[in-house]
């Protein structure tokens, strides 16, 4: 009887196989498969094949029965031995690579052994549907539905009617961030050839077979939530100095050239995964971690770090933290200029003295004046009702940022406007200034707890006098 083709199996079974193997970055990193499975799987070239047996390279193909490669399987998969042809090029030999471990986890060898070299010895229906059944599973280990359609999407392609010859095809058809100011050509095919690293013949068969494998996420009920967590190593950088670029940037925003981007692997430095609001404001502070922010705040209240990193040339640039020039117009950033730049945490947020600081968010403190409800630094609740200092310390009972003296003189002194801040506020999340609470010892600052901390850490036998 004919055995259809099961490609939902196939698509699955691949899925299965990448979620197991922890893959969590394109392109696929066969070794990682093969190390997972390396008590089952063995991998073999052509080349040691025909120093084994004293052979060229035609009579290894002849012997093997493919010029790509193939699979012995023993033992009732107990060791399945995968040759490839170690001459072909790298992009080749992986899909073949892949390929072939579609026929070892699919099970093909429980119904027919399916090799090149035993093909008159088999149902050419049954090897058509195995060898269909191995390419699906292939081209989804590779580059895998969901991901190729998502890149693609990023990019404004879609599957259109071409106007000239009629046909659907997968052209760009609309304007992203990704491909806003981006002058740098690229077509459908070099974008998966380089984010997958397969072969023209590879992207032109997923191109091709994209619709009909999207239908098997559609009507079949494959969850495309199993690899989600893959990213790309692949992206947009600048040709001079491999920053990956902030899309939809003019300028490479760390050395500031002008329209010169490539979709490579050789990115050098990535950025911080920092989300920007529209109105230019970080999701968390890049300096300390810190993620707690009024709203309409301009500075972290822990670390006093400016929460928008706005260009000198215009207040509407707004950029990433690490950006050292504006990804608009190419000019100085704020961040750049006054230092902060050097003082983001780049290997991870010091957490400790953020846990401590969470007891201080439990201050009792009314909502409309910020006036607490007990004085933090001696205790005492006994307030009068206009009270605005504790009368057993002499604390502020609200925590403004410190007085500043901006002009005038001795007599008519000109002072900056004070901001009521949250208790447990180090610097004014309006100005940026220190707060009272902190300038008291009230507050013990940021860098005193981290500092407190490394100190706890500090071993001593390692001292060598």
């Amino acid at each position: 009887m004919k055995r259809f083709p099961n490609y939902t199996h196939s698509v699955e079974k691949a899925q299965e196989v990448l979620s197991e193997s922890e893959i969590d970055l394109f392109p696929v990193d066969l070794r990682r498969i093969l190390k997972r499975f390396s008590g089952m799987i063995k991998l073999r070239s052509y080349s040691a094949f025909m120093k084994k047996w004293n052979i060229d390279l035609d009579e290894c193909k002849k012997m093997l029965g493919s010029p790509y490669g193939m699979t012995r399987c023993l033992k009732d998969y107990d060791e399945c031995l995968i040759y490839f042809n170690d001459f072909m090029p790298k992009e080749t030999n992986r899909f073949t690579i892949a390929h072939e471990l579609g026929h070892i986890f699919l099970r093909h060898f429980d119904e027919q052994v399916c090799t090149p070299g035993n093909r008159e010895q088999i149902d050419n229906d049954l090897y058509k549907t195995q060898e269909g059944e191995a390419n699906c599973f292939a081209r989804n280990l590779l580059s895998p539905t969901y991901h190729t359609e998502q890149l693609l999407s990023a990019h404004g392609i879609s599957l259109c009617k071409n106007p000239k010859t009629h046909a659907k095809e997968w052209i760009k058809s609309s304007i992203t961030p990704v491909t806003l100011n981006l002058k740098t050509r690229f077509d459908p095919k070099g974008l998966l050839e380089s984010a997958f690293q397969i072969s023209a013949l590879a992207s032109k068969a997923r191109l091709d077979l994209l619709p009909w494998d999207i239908n098997q996420y559609t009507y079949h009920g494959v969850d495309s939530k199993i690899t989600e967590n893959i990213k790309h190593s692949v992206m947009w950088n600048c040709t001079r100095c491999h920053t990956e670029r902030l899309h939809p940037a003019i300028y490479c925003t760390q050395c500031r050239q002008k329209g010169r981007f490539q979709f490579s692997g050789d990115v050098e430095k990535h950025y911080m995964p920092i989300s920007i609001s529209e109105n230019g404001h970080f999701n968390i502070c890049p300096v300390c971690g810190n993620s707690d922010f009024s709203e309409g705040s301009s500075y972290c209240k822990i670390c006093g770090a400016p929460l928008l990193n706005p260009c000198r040339s215009s207040s509407k640039h707004f950029n990433h933290p690490e950006a050292r020039f504006c990804a608009e117009c190419g000019a100085s950033t704020n961040w750049a200029h006054s230092g902060w730049i050097d003082r983001i945490n780049h290997d991870g947020y010091y957490t400790g003295g953020l846990q401590e600081m969470e007891k201080e968010k439990t201050v009792e403190f009314d909502k409309t004046t910020f006036r607490v409800t007990e004085c933090p630094r001696c205790h005492n609740k006994d307030f009068s009702i206009d009270a605005e200092y504790c009368k057993i310390c002499g604390l502020s009972l609200v925590n403004r940022c410190v007085l500043e003296q901006i002009g005038g003189d001795y007599r008519e002194p000109e002072y900056a406007p004070q901001h009521a801040n949250l208790p447990d506020a180090r610097y004014c999340e309006c100005c940026g200034k220190e707060t009272i609470f902190l300038y008291e010892g009230v507050l013990k600052s940021y860098n005193g707890e981290r500092e407190k901390e490394q100190a706890k850490e500090f071993d001593r036998d390692v001292i060598p006098f």
